[in-house]
């Protein structure tokens, strides 16, 4: 028998029996290195661990060798994120969870600040759709906010945050404590509230990291590469601080019923050849039963339209080149499935502007325009922004070049790819250990809505059921920042 080392260590603070602890890793292959001192004991918060990342847990902690259920975690930020913890934390959570179909996937973007990510989350995150979050990033404390309130108004995701870590310069003063200059003080009391604000797990990073350096006598740059970025001891101190909080607790479960699942036969049935469903929320699923290949399927209307109708529920892959990228491409009418390259036509290196034309396709030649003003296309298929309004920010482009290196010819490549499917046919199985499932609308208003299925034969649509995604928190019209701010 193999235990997850770091899992086992954590085990001493965990405020759980070690016991316990070992009989959930028990099984792990993984292997990580040791963190050299032992984690500081979180005290009295360890009793609400977990609590906000319950929907997520259950799902690892309920997976069996028959029914391995699919688990989607997303980390991002900036280069933070990017660090090797998350590894570790993946590799805890394959150890502890193993019969868990884990999809673990890191979209951060180093150097990218929150002004950059609230923008870039609209192709990274919410068309994503994951069961959990793992965020931490510096910037505007106005962006910062937008982006959680986002994911919580429109996913069903959870959302694990951190707090900064010490940089190399931050030193004890003659009496052994740290102290926190008017940023960092702000911050340190603005991510824990928009945290309770949106229902968020906040794993506090920062002053476990504190005692960590004040009890070992050694300094903050010991765990680190550089001024900020994290060595191998930090990246594995980083991962103790995340994975300790991502324990199942039952008795912690939320009452919210953020995913509902509608049984076939119990919860919804046919009637002359039709299913429908009320529901609320902003996207539904199809649960899969095996069946033949080939077989009947049913067409699938939202409210009466066929999801493909729905202009939101269509997105788009990230646009970037060398050198070139835009943040954030949308659009103003209902879009394609379809390629798009964007094409520098001209460079005006004395007016930092540059012109390009836009071609789908399947919509082809679509427009001209420069990196200077709004664009949308000819078609309205797409539209790239140009005044983004960034709360005590100001205005700032969706283009991100420099101008120096923009040269005639050079071209920005993405993809608009469906969130939706206009009849459902079951799919292939491949492993009959895992759920199969047909996203029928993803990106609707997250409201009330009329799903009806009309089948070509009930007898030979092989659905087991519908699940319904309602996010948790409605779209604020008053944002904490517009009541908090920081210092001058």
């Amino acid at each position: 028998m193999r235990f997850c080392p770091l899992a086992v260590s954590l085990a001493v603070w965990r405020g759980f029996s070690a016991a316990a602890w070992a009989a959930e890793v028990a099984g792990g292959q993984a292997a990580l290195p040791k963190l050299r001192y032992a984690v500081p004991n979180p005290g009295g918060p360890a009793d609400r661990f977990g609590a906000h990342v319950q929907r997520t847990m259950k799902l690892l902690a309920t997976s069996t060798p028959e029914r391995r259920n699919h688990v989607r975690i997303l980390v991002y930020g900036q280069s933070i994120s990017e660090g090797i913890w998350w590894r570790h934390v993946e590799r805890d959570l394959r150890a502890r969870f193993p019969n868990a179909d884990l999809a673990m996937v890191n979209r951060a973007l180093g150097g990218h600040a929150s002004n950059y990510l609230v923008r870039e989350a609209e192709t990274d995150v919410y068309p994503f759709y994951p069961d959990l979050v793992i965020f931490h990033v510096y910037g505007a404390h106005t962006c910062y906010e937008q982006i959680i309130s986002r994911i919580r108004s429109r996913t069903t995701a959870e959302v694990l945050i951190t707090t900064d870590h010490l940089g190399a310069g931050e030193v004890p003063n003659a009496q052994g404590r740290f102290e926190e200059d008017r940023w960092t003080k702000f911050m340190a009391s603005f991510i824990p509230q928009v945290a309770r604000r949106y229902g968020c797990e906040l794993a506090d990073v920062r002053e476990p990291w504190k005692r960590y350096v004040l009890d070992n006598h050694i300094a903050a740059k010991d765990l680190l590469i550089d001024g900020i970025h994290l060595g191998e001891q930090g990246n594995l101190l980083y991962a103790a601080l995340v994975c300790r909080q991502l324990v199942y607790r039952p008795e912690l479960e939320a009452t919210a019923d953020a995913v509902r699942t509608y049984d076939l036969g119990k919860d919804v049935q046919w009637r002359e050849g039709q299913l429908v469903l009320e529901f609320e929320g902003n996207r539904v699923d199809a649960i899969a039963v095996p069946g033949e290949p080939g077989s009947a399927g049913a067409t699938v209307r939202i409210d009466g339209r066929a999801p493909s109708e729905f202009r939101e529920c269509y997105a788009f892959t990230r646009a970037v080149s060398p050198g070139m990228k835009i943040l954030c491409v949308s659009s103003e009418k209902t879009p394609l499935v379809e390629d798009w390259t964007i094409r520098v036509t001209d460079v005006d290196q004395a007016g930092k502007s540059f012109s390009f034309e836009a071609i789908g396709s399947k919509t082809g030649p679509d427009g001209t325009g420069t990196s200077t003003q709004r664009f949308v296309s000819s078609s309205g298929r797409i539209a790239i922004e140009t005044k983004v309004l960034k709360p005590e920010m100001g205005f700032e482009s969706d283009w991100a070049a420099d101008i120096r290196n923009v040269k005639r010819g050079a071209e920005v490549r993405f993809q608009c790819y469906a969130l939706h499917a206009d009849r459902y046919a079951a799919p292939a199985f491949k492993d009959p250990t895992l759920e199969y499932s047909v996203t029928l609308a993803q990106g609707i208003e997250n409201g009330k809505h009329t799903l009806t299925l009309t089948a070509e034969d009930p007898q030979k649509v092989w659905l087991k059921a519908l699940r319904v995604y309602r996010p948790p928190v409605a779209v604020p019209t008053v944002m904490l920042y517009d009541t908090v701010h920081p210092p001058k």
